[in-house]
């Protein structure tokens, strides 16, 4: 089976942009039977220093990316989708988190981002 990858923007206010998306995914689900997974690159655009807790503001960044997240995909009707998946990262250009994309693709077996 077919996986697609479709990394969205939390916080992009585009709604033109997101439905013509949203509608690209049903198409390809109609066509192919993908299994679609929306992701969100999580930018640690911080300092931290190593430690075992999380840092709260990622913690609370990722809940409120995760929550406005699942609303867009409500408002767009696509039961067929997997579940979100956010991935925190470091990379600190859009070069660095289309690798950490294109790494997770790679590790997941997805066949389209």
């Amino acid at each position: 089976m077919k996986k697609i990858i479709w990394a969205l923007d939390a916080f992009e206010d585009n709604e033109d942009i997101n439905l013509k998306l949203a509608e690209h995914c049903r198409f390809l689900y109609k066509k192919t039977g993908a299994l679609i997974e929306p992701v969100y690159l999580l930018r640690e655009n911080e300092v931290i220093i190593p430690t075992y807790e999380v840092p709260a503001w990622v913690t609370e960044h990722t809940q409120t990316a995760e929550e406005v997240l699942k609303q867009i995909i409500k408002n767009y009707n696509l039961p067929f989708l997997k579940p979100l998946k956010i991935i925190p990262h470091s990379a600190q250009s859009h070069a660095g988190s289309a690798d950490v994309l294109a790494n997770y693709a790679i590790k997941t077996g997805a066949d389209m981002i």
